[in-house]
């Protein structure tokens, strides 16, 4: 019994036994509202279903986002580290380039001060053989010349006793008075050119010889380094012709 009941009863008796409620209940089938609230319920389940799509392809367009833009940073890195490998290459290419070229420039130069120095001691040499040459003419053509350049060697062992004194045969008249004199023995030797003079004595000797002298005279003219003692020939510049 519905409280409208009850308050007739209160109010006025008891209701007849055909009467009914002013409202009766509504059923399923009679609901005004199930239409709406049916497109309600599918409205609300498509936008679940596109919210879903929504953050699905937002998930992979970041993921694909990210996967561009790690990409991206990979090329980078890797662009950076290529160049800054291709320039340490090319740094090291070229240090080794200056490197050869420094090292060719050194031994082009180390090669022209040689051929230079050889040039200029051929030069010298070449000069000390022709000047032999010419003092070899001038001493065969005079004795008195010999005998003044071998006096100039016998000056050298003044005051000097018991000394042997060597000259070619041809000289020994021109020099015998000076070696008599001073109490020396003047003796002859073939191997001697004219004009030569050796001196021994009984702790060293004095090689006097016109070869000698003018291997000296080169040694003077040319550095310690760049030429050898034996540059002069035994033979060669007396040996030749005249």
């Amino acid at each position: 019994m519905s409280l409208m009941t009850w308050a007739r009863v209160v109010k006025g008796g008891t209701p007849t036994a055909n009467r009914v409620d002013e409202h009766p209940a509504v059923g399923p089938a009679t609901d005004p509202l199930a239409p709406v609230r049916a497109q309600a319920e599918a409205l609300l389940a498509q936008a679940h279903r596109e919210a879903e799509e929504l953050r699905t392809a937002g998930h992979a367009e970041g993921l694909a986002r990210g996967l561009a833009e790690a990409e991206e940073l990979v090329a980078h890195e890797i662009e950076t580290r290529a160049t800054a490998l291709a320039e340490a290459r090319c740094a090291e290419v070229e240090a080794r380039v200056a490197q050869v070229f420094e090292e060719l420039s050194r031994q082009h130069q180390a090669a022209r001060d040689q051929w230079l120095s050889r040039w200029e001691r051929g030069a010298v040499e070449l000069a000390g053989e022709l000047a032999a040459r010419l003092l070899r003419r001038e001493l065969a053509a005079s004795a008195g010349e010999r005998a003044d350049l071998i006096r100039q060697a016998l000056d050298l062992a003044a005051g000097n006793s018991a000394v042997r004194v060597w000259v070619h045969p041809n000289d020994l008249p021109a020099v015998t008075g000076d070696c008599r004199g001073a109490g020396w023995q003047l003796l002859a030797d073939n191997q001697l050119v004219p004009g030569d003079c050796r001196l021994e004595f009984p702790c060293g000797e004095i090689d006097a010889r016109v070869r000698t002298q003018v291997r000296r005279l080169l040694d003077e003219l040319l550095p310690p380094d760049d030429h050898d003692q034996g540059s002069v020939p035994e033979g060669g510049w007396w040996g030749g012709p005249a």
